[in-house]
C-alpha cells in the first residue's frame, strides 16, 4: 500500500490512469487510513474501489478495519467485501489462502467486484 501513491501518480503522468481504480492490497504489510488518504489525494476525482482481503497474517483484520473506515467516512469510496464473499468458498483460494484459484476463484472474485461496481455506478 505504501507504494499506491507514487504508482498512481507515475500512471496519473503516463495518462494511464483510468477512471476507476481498483485497489486490493493490504496482504503484505498493515497500513494506516493516511495511506488511503494520500492514494484518494493522488487520483483525484476519479472512482475508488477498494477491497478487503483474507489471509493468514495477524493484520488480516486491522487492514480490512482500515478498509471499511475508509469506506464510512468516504461514501465515494467503493468496498469490495472480499473477505465475506470468499468465506464460505475458501476451496476456491491457493494453498496460500489469499489468491483465488483460477477458473471458479478467479471467477468469483471478478463477479464480487462487478457487483460493487454495478451498485454503484459513476
Amino acid at each position: 500500500m505504501e507504494s499506491a501513491p507514487a504508482l498512481c501518480r507515475q500512471l496519473l503522468a503516463e495518462h494511464r490512469l483510468r477512471g476507476t481504480i481498483v485497489l486490493a492490497l493490504g496482504t503484505n504489510a498493515n497500513f494506516a487510513p493516511e495511506d488511503l488518504d494520500h492514494v484518494r489525494a493522488t487520483i483525484g476525482a476519479r472512482r475508488l474501489v477498494l477491497t478487503t482481503f483474507r489471509g493468514p497474517f495477524p493484520w488480516q483484520d486491522s487492514v480490512n478495519s482500515v478498509v471499511r473506515a475508509c469506506h464510512r467516512h468516504h461514501p465515494d469510496v467503493l468496498l469490495d467485501d472480499w473477505y465475506t464473499v470468499s468465506g464460505p468458498h475458501q476451496d476456491l483460494l491457493w494453498i496460500d489462502h489469499i489468491h483465488p484459484r483460477g477458473g471458479a476463484g478467479t471467477t468469483l472474485f471478478a463477479t464480487s467486484l462487478a457487483t460493487t461496481l454495478t451498485a454503484s455506478p459513476p
